[in-house]
């Protein structure tokens, strides 16, 4: 389902919104569940491959800035900002 949402493979139905992908509302009830059970299930993998990444060239620190009268910033381990936010 995840292919299809994001348009790796080709929708599967003919009357659809965009011919490159499916949208969730397109799909039956129980695709919709496969797919957010999915996205439920991996929320934390999700988030972490998209702000650090994985490998030999995964971020290691962030940038951090505060806005006060002045701007203030501070350079963190990754894993300290993922897991405040």
């Amino acid at each position: 389902m995840l292919k299809y949402f994001c348009g790796e493979d080709k929708p599967y139905k003919v009357e659809i919104d965009d011919k490159r992908r499916m949208f969730m509302t397109e799909m039956t009830q129980e695709e919709q569940s496969l797919l957010l059970n999915f996205l439920k299930d991996n929320k934390l993998l999700i988030v972490s491959d998209i702000l650090k990444g994985r490998g030999e060239f995964c971020a290691e620190r962030m940038l951090v800035i505060r806005k006060t009268s002045l701007y203030e910033w501070a350079l963190k381990s990754i894993n300290e900002v993922m897991n405040f936010y």
